[in-house]
């Protein structure tokens, strides 16, 4: 990720289609308490990571295998970005 980010005035940041954060970009570090941007986009993807991981270990293979398990991954993913739209 380049940290040229932090020469903008402003950023916007979406999950799902689902505002996540606009403003300026110390301010969307500090909203995920982040160091760099690369930190920043891996603080909003862990959650999802976290609940696949879950799902896989629950199932005993990978959530993205079968159409079934697409949409669950698409429903975590929307559950997060609605979580992070909340904060």
């Amino acid at each position: 990720m380049n940290n040229n980010v932090r020469l903008f005035h402003k950023v916007l940041v979406l999950i799902q289609r689902k505002l996540v954060f606009f403003g300026e970009p110390a301010e969307a570090l500090s909203h995920v308490n982040a160091k760099s941007f690369k930190e920043l986009y891996d603080k909003l993807e862990e959650p999802v990571a976290e609940q696949l991981r879950h799902l896989a270990s629950d199932n005993g293979t990978d959530p993205t295998q079968d159409e079934e398990r697409k949409l669950r991954l698409a429903q975590v993913k929307e559950g997060v970005a609605e979580s992070w739209k909340q904060r």
